[in-house]
């Protein structure tokens, strides 16, 4: 897949799934995103495995795909599906700045349909909410057919 496939393909899905090591095991959790200027933006309570695996191991891998129809073969070893799907390694920081934090969280809200929270969300609504930033380091894109 071309980048500009696989940029388009990040703006639409809405679920992604985030890769971790925990304690040298895999991890994998689904989180809500917004992919802007190359890099991917989430937002998270501040406790949890999740987090505490990334300020270990900032290192991640993220996934996106997309499903189609089902493709009948001609035998069972031949059917198919059709799907696009991105993957991303790269790095995590948490946003410290309120400024940096607010813009991240009115792209979230805006991708997901709420641009009036987004336009009313103030520095005085952050709380202790986590922000995220993956810095896209390598981006890969696959599709059937």
């Amino acid at each position: 897949m071309e980048r500009g496939e696989m940029e388009a393909l990040l703006e639409r899905v809405l679920v992604g799934h985030l890769g971790l090591c925990v304690d040298g095991e895999p991890y994998v959790v689904p989180i809500g995103f917004v992919y802007h200027d190359g890099r991917i933006y989430f937002h998270s309570y501040p406790r949890g495995r999740k987090i505490e695996a990334m300020r270990r191991n900032p290192r991640v891998c993220f996934q996106v795909e997309e499903v189609g129809r089902l493709l009948p073969g001609s035998t069972p070893c031949k059917f198919s599906v059709e799907y696009r799907s991105v993957i991303i390694y790269g790095r995590v920081r948490f946003l410290e700045e309120a400024e940096e934090r607010l813009k991240a969280l009115r792209l979230l809200l805006r991708k997901y349909g709420a641009s009036e929270a987004a336009e009313d969300l103030s520095e005085g609504m952050l709380g202790d909410v986590l922000v995220g930033e993956i810095t896209v380091e390598e981006m890969t894109g696959r599709c059937s057919p």
